[in-house]
Order: structure tokens, then C-alpha cells, then sequence
């Protein structure tokens, strides 16, 4: 098994952070025969075709799409919820991560792709509890009401972010637009520091907390320690809500 490059695990880190972020187009892409992209390529919600000829000098992402491969891609290769179709022609340089879908790869030397399964996109519409009888039981949704949930959900979810977005384009158009610059300059730097500060953030503000209230028990001094684990929880809610903005941007 190839040794997965750093690339990867930052994206392996995101798909656990990111879960349907409209970063990009909600359809099916398709890198004609002949053509380079020389950046890198990400389809959410999608399928992705390289075409024989084709390739793309950079790292290739699908969320619950397809890569149907053909071409060749220079860079890494991570699927989450899908399936990896290689043809003879395909050539992938980098390491090739497939989790929770199936590989089908036609090379003739193969493409030494890793294999995860047990990972699956959460549903986003959970189960009805009826609590008419005693006995409470648990049924699950009809098809109809699965799908309107989930139109709802979108819908709403679309609104919001809309109206977030319009208020920050507002109020911080110099802070939104550095951010943006940054991610496209240095899409997989931004990553790093994205995922580790949504690690580190959180449980130094839990820290701060807990030690906040036990100073607060033992001698009143923990009153002081509040004000900051306040502050600290406001702006790593604003500084997700910019990040969020941008890359949907």
C-alpha cells in the first residue's frame, strides 16, 4: 500500500467537518478529451468523468458522486460515498483513496487504490417517533416526506445562508475577500488550518470553561475567565460563518 501523502489526509479530515457545503456546482462534470485543468478539482454531489487525453495536474475530490477515470490526474485521488471506475488508460500519480464505494479498475498494473468502507453521509431527515400509545415506536418516514424534509431543509438552510452572507459582504467586505483570495491561492494550506483550528478552538474554550468554573467555586476568580471564553466562542463562530460564506461564495 502507498503511503497516503499529507494531501489526503487533510481531505480525509474535511469530508468529517464538511458535510454538504456548496463549494461547488451540484451537477455532474465532465474534463473533455485533451483538455489540462491545472488546479485542483472537487464535485460535490456529483459525478466526475476524465475523459481519455485528459488530465488534471492537481488533486481530485468527490463527495457522493462517481470519478469515472479514463485520463490521467497528477495529483491525489479521494472518493466519499462512491463508486471508482479506471478504464486501461487510466493513470492516477498520486495516492488514491476510495471510502464507502466500490473500485473498478481496468489498468493493467493497477492503481493501488485504498479501500474504506463503513463511512456514510448521515441522513438528514431522522425517523418519526409516534408517542400516541403507551408504548412509544419508531417508524420510519415515507418516501414523500423523506424527500419534502429534505426540500424544506435545503430551502431553508439556502435562506439563511443567503441572508448570512448578504450581512457579511456587508459588514466585512475586506475580511471576506482576503479569506477568499487565500483559499484560491492556497486551497490545501487554507484546509490545514481550517481543520485544526475547528479542533483546537473548541477544547481550549471547554478548557477555559471548566477551569473558569472551578476557579469560580474556590475562590471567585473564575468570573474573569468568562468574559474571555465568551469572546473566544463569538469570534470562532464569526470566523466560521466568514469561511463558510467564502468557499460557498
Amino acid at each position: 500500500m502507498k503511503k497516503i501523502s499529507l494531501t489526503v489526509i487533510i481531505l480525509l479530515l474535511l469530508t468529517m467537518f464538511v458535510g454538504t457545503a456548496s463549494a461547488a456546482p451540484l451537477s455532474d462534470t465532465v474534463i473533455k478529451s485533451g483538455e489540462t485543468i491545472d488546479n485542483d478539482v472537487t464535485v460535490l454531489d456529483g459525478d466526475l468523468e476524465i475523459e481519455e487525453s485528459a488530465t488534471v495536474n492537481g488533486d481530485v475530490a468527490v463527495f457522493s458522486g462517481d470519478l469515472v477515470i479514463a485520463g490521467t490526474v497528477r495529483g491525489d485521488v479521494v472518493i466519499f460515498s462512491g463508486d471508482l471506475e479506471a478504464a486501461e488508460t487510466a493513470v492516477i500519480r498520486g495516492d488514491c483513496v476510495v471510502l464507502s464505494g466500490e473500485i473498478q479498475d481496468d489498468t493493467a498494473r493497477g492503481l493501488n487504490c485504498t479501500s474504506v468502507q463503513g463511512l456514510k453521509m448521515p441522513d438528514i431527515v431522522p425517523p418519526i417517533i409516534n408517542f400516541s400509545g403507551p408504548d412509544a415506536t419508531v417508524r420510519q418516514s415515507s418516501p414523500i416526506g423523506h424527500f419534502l424534509g429534505q426540500l424544506a431543509y435545503t430551502i431553508g438552510r439556502s435562506l439563511i445562508m443567503g441572508l448570512l452572507a448578504l450581512f457579511a459582504a456587508i459588514l466585512a467586505p475586506t475580511q471576506l475577500r482576503q479569506i477568499e483570495q487565500t483559499m484560491t491561492k492556497q486551497p490545501f494550506a487554507s484546509g490545514v488550518i481550517g481543520t485544526l483550528t475547528s479542533i483546537s478552538v473548541p477544547f481550549i474554550i471547554v478548557v477555559l470553561a471548566l477551569l473558569s468554573g472551578v476557579l469560580v467555586l474556590a475562590c471567585g476568580l473564575g468570573l474573569l475567565g468568562l468574559p474571555v471564553v465568551f469572546a473566544l466562542s463569538i469570534a470562532f463562530a464569526l470566523a466560521a460563518l466568514l469561511g463558510w460564506i467564502a468557499v460557498g461564495h
